[in-house]
C-alpha cells in the first residue's frame, strides 16, 4: 500500500506518461509543483515493484530519469486499472488481465441480453407504445375539432366528414405553397393532423396504428417521435417544392402519411443496423409480417389526389433521421447530444435550404410569388 502523505499513485503515472518520448525528471517535477523532491522516492519505487516505470540513464544537471514499460503504457489507457492504483492497490500483469477477461463476459452477457431482448420484441411485443396512441388520439381531436371549424364556415359538419372541404381543411392548417409564401409556417406541422374526410383519416389511423406497435417499442418512444415529426416536416417540404401547382389550381396538403411512411420504411433501416444480434430465418419472417402493410400503402399511391411526392419526402427524411438517431442508443452521452441536435435542427434546416434553393429553378413558384404580389399590390391600393 502507498504512503497517503505522498503523491497519489495514478498520477504520479500520469505525469510520467505526459513527459513521453522524452524521460521525466522528478527534480524537474519537485520544482514545477513545489513539492519535496523526497516525496517522490517511495511512490516511484512502488511504481518500479509493479513494472510500471523503468530508469532511464543519468542525465547532467536533472539526475535520474523514469519511463514508462509496456505494462505501464497499457495501465494509462485502462481508467479501472487507474482506479485500483490511486485506492493504492498492487497491480500486475495477471490481475489485469483477469479484469479484462471479466469486463468481455459482462460485455457479453450484454449482447446476450440485448439479442434476447430484440427477439422477444420482434416475435411478441411487449413494451407499450404510448406515443403511438397519442398520436391516434391527437389526429382524432383534431378531425372533430375540423368538423367544429366547418360549422363556423357555415358547412355541414358531417358532409366534411364524408366527403370533405378544401375551405375547412385550409382553414385548419393544411400546406400548400400559397401559405408558404405569406409566412405561415407553422402549418409545415399543423397540416399532419388534418384528414380530407374519416376515410382519409381510418386509412392513416389503421397504418399508424400497425406500425407504431410494433417499431415504437424498438426504437423507443422518444426516437420514434423525432422520426415521425421530423419526417412530417420534411413531407411538407419536399411536397410542396416539387409539386407546387399553379395560381390557377393549388395543391393542399394534408394528412399523417409523410410521418407513417417514415416509420414504415425505418423498420428496414432497424434491421439493417440491428442484424448482427438477429438470426436469419427470425429476419426473413419478420420482414414477412411487413408485406401487407406495404402492399397497403403502395396502392395508396395511386388513389386520386394523394400526394406521391410527400410520401416520398417521408421516406428520404425518416431514412435519414433513422441513421442518425439509431446511434444515440449505442454512443457516449457527449456525443448522443450532438446527434441530437443533428437530428432535430440540422437535418430540418438543411432540408429547407435545399426546398428554399430549388424553388428558384421551379417556373410555378414564379409564378406564384409574381401572383402574390400582384394580389398584395392590389390590397394596398384598395380605397
Amino acid at each position: 500500500m502507498s504512503n497517503s502523505n505522498t503523491i497519489p499513485l495514478d498520477e504520479l503515472l500520469l505525469a510520467i506518461s505526459k513527459a513521453e518520448p522524452k524521460p521525466w525528471h522528478p527534480k524537474n517535477y519537485a520544482q514545477e509543483t513545489n513539492i519535496p523532491r523526497d516525496s517522490l522516492d517511495t511512490p516511484l519505487n512502488e511504481l518500479r515493484m509493479m513494472d510500471l516505470i523503468k530508469l532511464t540513464d543519468w542525465a547532467k544537471g536533472v539526475g535520474q530519469g523514469y519511463i514508462l514499460t509496456s505494462f505501464g503504457e497499457t495501465v494509462i489507457k485502462d481508467n479501472d486499472a487507474l482506479r485500483e492504483l490511486r485506492q493504492g492497490n498492487q497491480l500486475t500483469e495477471e490481475i489485469l488481465e483477469t479484469s479484462e477477461n471479466s469486463n468481455q463476459t459482462d460485455e457479453l452477457v450484454d449482447t446476450l441480453n440485448h439479442q434476447d431482448y430484440l427477439r422477444q420484441q420482434m416475435i411478441n411485443p411487449t413494451n407499450p407504445a404510448p406515443v403511438t396512441y397519442i398520436l391516434i388520439c391527437l389526429n382524432l381531436c383534431y378531425f372533430l375539432a375540423c368538423m367544429v371549424g366547418a360549422i363556423s364556415s357555415n358547412i355541414n359538419p358531417f358532409s366534411y366528414a364524408i366527403f370533405g372541404n378544401m375551405i375547412v381543411a385550409n382553414h385548419m392548417g393544411g400546406l400548400s405553397t400559397e401559405s408558404l409564401i405569406e409566412g405561415n409556417y407553422w402549418r409545415l406541422f399543423a397540416y399532419s393532423f388534418i384528414h380530407f374526410n374519416i376515410l382519409h383519416l381510418a386509412m392513416n389511423l389503421f397504418c399508424l396504428y400497425f406500425v407504431g406497435k410494433i417499431m415504437e417499442p424498438l426504437w423507443g418512444s422518444r426516437i420514434f417521435l423525432y422520426i415521425y415529426f421530423t419526417a412530417s416536416l420534411g413531407a411538407g417540404l419536399i411536397a410542396t417544392t416539387l409539386s407546387p401547382g399553379t395560381p390557377d389550381k393549388s395543391y393542399l396538403i394534408v394528412g399523417a402519411s409523410g410521418g407513417i411512411w417514415a416509420i414504415l420504411f425505418s423498420s428496414l433501416i432497424w434491421l439493417y443496423l440491428n442484424r448482427s444480434f438477429i438470426p436469419p430465418p427470425l429476419q426473413k419472417s419478420w420482414l414477412l409480417t411487413w408485406k401487407y402493410p406495404f402492399i397497403f400503402c403502395l396502392l395508396g399511391n395511386f388513389l386520386p389526389n394523394v400526394s406521391f411526392n410527400g410520401h416520398l419526402g417521408g421516406v428520404l427524411t425518416g431514412f435519414l433521421e433513422s441513421f442518425i438517431l439509431y446511434y444515440t442508443k449505442t454512443t457516449n452521452p457527449a456525443f448522443r447530444q450532438l446527434l441530437y441536435i443533428i437530428a432535430l435542427l440540422i437535418v430540418p434546416c438543411f432540408l429547407l435550404i435545399i426546398c428554399i434553393s430549388r424553388i428558384d429553378m421551379i417556373p410555378a413558384w414564379h409564378e406564384f410569388r409574381i401572383f402574390h404580389e400582384q394580389v398584395r399590390h392590389t390590397d394596398l391600393n384598395i380605397p
